[in-house]
């Protein structure tokens, strides 16, 4: 473990001096409500909601952002893990978007199909649109489309509130360098 551990360490301390903006795709972690985040070997994911590759295209002024989007995983849903377990994904997406309406529209496009191959889902129904999102005072509004509310069952419900609060959480923490200490969820102005 500490071999793979100093390894992971060193091809991110080099792709980062080198510049490698890929990176992020590469490497993914499990996530759960203690904070513990060991490595995993997961595969690169693509690009979400089939948006078309633009890395490697100059013709193109949009910057590739790699984004923690938050899904359930199948495998260790035998395990007796909590509904509230969720395990991030890197994604990219344009920069063209605020960090929480970006990583909130990537989850609300599913996992890519690496991923679901992988074992990854999502709990919001397909269809599902964000309304609007606001930073305000570290609390994050949410306010999503009815489809959300068609989410049955306690434990669904967890799994889905654990993907939106985790991947509001992240963007807010990794892209926009402040902690939030709360997430409201609502569909359609009413409580989730």
């Amino acid at each position: 473990m500490k071999k793979i551990l100093f390894f992971s360490l060193a091809v991110v301390l080099s792709a980062t001096l080198v510049g490698c903006t890929n990176l992020g795709d590469q490497l993914g972690s499990k996530f759960n409500n203690n904070n513990n985040a060991p490595a995993t070997n997961e595969e690169p994911s693509e690009q979400a909601g089939g948006q078309q590759d633009n890395q490697n295209n100059p013709a193109t002024n949009k910057e590739e952002v790699y984004n923690k989007i938050f899904f359930g995983l199948k495998p260790n849903d035998n395990t007796g893990r909590s509904c509230w377990t969720v395990y991030w994904v890197t994604l990219s997406g344009d920069d063209q978007l605020g960090a929480l309406e970006r990583n909130l529209k990537l989850l609300l496009a599913g996992p890519t199909s690496k991923w679901a191959a992988a074992g990854y889902y999502s709990v919001i129904p397909a269809g599902t649109k964000l309304n609007s999102v606001k930073l305000d005072n570290g609390v994050v509004y949410t306010d999503f489309s009815s489809e959300l509310g068609l989410v049955d069952g306690d434990c669904a419900k967890q799994t889905a509130t654990s993907q939106i609060t985790e991947t509001v959480k992240a963007a807010a923490k990794d892209q926009l360098n402040q902690e939030v200490g709360k997430v409201v969820i609502t569909v359609d102005g009413k409580a989730f």
